[in-house]
């Protein structure tokens, strides 16, 4: 056991210590790149982050032992490929060895060093996190089987005019809970757009359309898909400042974004503006719910910054962004 740990603290030492350098460098020129573009769309800047959390998932794919360029990798002549360029892992199997074979020679364990440390660290940070996925993603799923799915009325009848707005098909569909504070788009497969029953009563017709268009934009952005993501590579990556920093600014730049696509729609800043104003009204008053679910957030792009999205609706500043 030991010397599996120690191993596993070598091996996440010398794959991970330069992929942090690479990503904090990244990570940098995004932010800074972000600082100079913040008068773009919002939908740009978002792209840039999304760069961010592609470097991780993309060095660890292609380095990883079980990559799809194994295959390519064996079939090139041996001489073509640098000393130390083999993929990550190529060499578990022979320092493990010599480790077991050590330890059979001694007839004890191998001690515990700094590295097995590192591993459990590891291995404990991630598995906390992991965890806190599943419970969120458990959930989720106990609020789509207990949210009220409308298939006809005026709820609907608004919400077919939302999609239609944003030519969406109609594989999405609406429903309303007790349990939210404020609208969420539940899913990545089967997307669900859930409003709180209270919310109903408290918006005008049009207003309520540009909410459910908002929703419908994290739909048609695929932004439950990013942030599934981000929490993953989260999770691997815990100890890594750069990794929250992405996630912090994936979900905000998200929501501007979609802000955009609603205004972008309709032209309608102070009616969306008022939207959002009820939304978080409700919002206020139900805030003991993310209390108790503070997990909410993991499978589903929910409202933030909402007074900073009220003020940039009626200033002006939406835009949309060009190829």
């Amino acid at each position: 056991m030991n010397a599996t740990l120690n191993q596993l603290g070598s091996e996440l030492f010398g794959s991970l210590s330069q992929l942090s350098i690479e990503l904090a460098a990244l990570a940098l020129v995004v932010l800074l790149a972000a600082r100079v573009l913040r008068t773009q769309p919002p939908a740009l800047r978002h792209f840039l982050w999304v760069a961010v959390l592609l470097k991780p998932i993309v060095a660890v794919t292609i380095s990883s032992p079980w990559t799809v360029f194994t295959p390519l990798l064996a079939s090139l002549e041996p001489g073509w490929l640098a000393p130390g360029s083999l993929p990550l892992g190529s060499g578990i199997e022979a320092t493990y060895a010599t480790g077991a074979v050590v330890s059979t020679i001694t007839g004890s364990p191998a001690p515990f060093t700094f590295a097995g440390w590192m591993g459990v660290l590891w291995i404990l940070g991630s598995g906390l996190l992991m965890g806190r996925i599943l419970i969120g993603f458990g959930v989720i799923r106990r609020l789509r089987i207990r949210a009220q799915i409308h298939r006809d009325g005026a709820l609907f009848d608004t919400f077919r005019r939302a999609r239609l707005a944003l030519e969406i098909d109609s594989g999405v569909e609406v429903a309303t809970s007790r349990s939210i504070h404020s609208p969420i788009a539940l899913g990545i497969l089967r997307p669900l757009v859930v409003v709180p029953a209270d919310l109903l009563g408290k918006l005008r017709t049009d207003e309520l359309e540009m909410i459910l268009m908002h929703e419908l934009a994290h739909v048609r952005r695929y932004d439950n898909l990013i942030l599934l993501l981000q929490r993953l590579v989260t999770a691997a990556l815990f100890f890594h400042p750069a990794v929250w920093l992405c996630g912090r600014m994936l979900r905000q730049e998200a929501e501007q974004a979609c802000d955009d696509l609603v205004l972008n729609a309709t032209g309608r800043s102070e009616d969306y503006a008022r939207g959002l104003t009820s939304v978080a009204e409700l919002t206020n008053l139900k805030m003991h719910l993310k209390r108790r679910i503070p997990i909410m957030n993991f499978f589903a792009a929910t409202e933030s910054d909402l007074a900073r999205r009220i003020h940039r609706a009626l200033s002006g500043g939406v835009r949309r962004m060009g190829t």
